[in-house]
């Protein structure tokens, strides 16, 4: 895969080299062509309020000649990141309500959310579901932790700030995961032991039948997914070859993606392409 268009970020030539740096890691991740053929990749930034991240994917999208990746993010922070030092804390970073600054992860959250769509690419993007979901979300968190290893070696650019950079990606790992464990409901919700006594993996099955009633972008349901993910992870790095067994995944819903071609999220993958190693709470 390769991205020819990064549109909405100042500076756009960095961009696109940045993003083509994300992409190669992605397509190593998940080695193999996309189900529906290797087209450019075109990346735009929308940096509206309420902008969710996704690949558009409508009728017209099945032939056309690029998968069009939409990321959420303030364009005018990305001015700072690119000109005046990659990685780097922004002047531009939000304020909380008493008016302090807090610290920017304008570059992190952009390489977890181009992965992630990246990985919707591969999996086919016209589906999804809970455990779509829940597997791009862990090429995401896979990506971080190999753009840690890459960038020490050939960081995208020298700067001041790329010595913060490199200790960075953990760090904002576990943001994500704690964030995602303050936004689960507490154990008592599903009558079962203190959430401190139970495994992660047991406090997912536990409150698998709870998310399976909620959208899949509800905030309760994208922290079960980032737990899962995180969960997941394990298990994928002990057999590198169980990551190509994902792609193409998507397409096997009923209907299909090739009978029924716009986009749903509402679909459960047909159970004899699960794969055996899933664990319980994922099937």
């Amino acid at each position: 895969m390769q991205a020819t268009q990064a549109n909405g970020f100042d500076g756009n030539g960095e961009a696109l080299a940045i993003v083509n740096q994300i992409v190669g890691v992605v397509d190593d991740i998940l080695p193999g062509e996309p189900p529906f053929g290797d087209r450019e990749i075109h990346v735009s930034l929308d940096d509206r309020a309420k902008a969710v991240p996704g690949v558009w994917w409508e009728k017209q999208d099945h032939d056309a000649e690029a998968y069009r990746i939409v990321l959420s993010n303030r364009a005018d922070a990305w001015y700072m990141v690119i000109f005046e030092g990659f990685c780097r804390t922004m002047p531009l970073s939000p304020t909380n309500s008493r008016g302090v600054r807090k610290e920017s992860r304008l570059w992190q959250d952009m390489a977890f959310q181009l992965s992630h769509e990246l990985a919707h690419v591969k999996l086919g993007p016209a589906r999804s579901n809970l455990q779509l979901e829940v597997l791009a979300t862990a090429v995401s968190l896979e990506a971080l932790s190999r753009l840690e290893r890459m960038w020490k070696e050939q960081p995208p650019r020298i700067t001041q700030g790329y010595f913060r950079a490199k200790q960075s990606f953990r760090k904002y790992h576990e943001l994500l995961i704690t964030s995602a464990h303050e936004e689960l409901p507490r154990s008592e919700d599903f009558k079962v032991p203190g959430q401190a006594d139970l495994q992660r993996e047991k406090l997912l099955h536990h409150s698998r039948r709870h998310v399976d009633q909620l959208r899949l972008w509800h905030p309760r349901s994208r922290a079960w997914q980032m737990i899962a993910a995180d969960c997941l992870l394990g298990e994928l790095r002990t057999n590198d070859q169980q990551w190509g067994e994902l792609i193409g995944l998507g397409l096997h819903t009923y209907p299909s993606a090739w009978d029924e071609k716009h986009y749903r999220d509402d679909l459960s993958l047909v159970s004899d392409v699960v794969p055996v190693w899933w664990p319980e709470w994922l099937k």
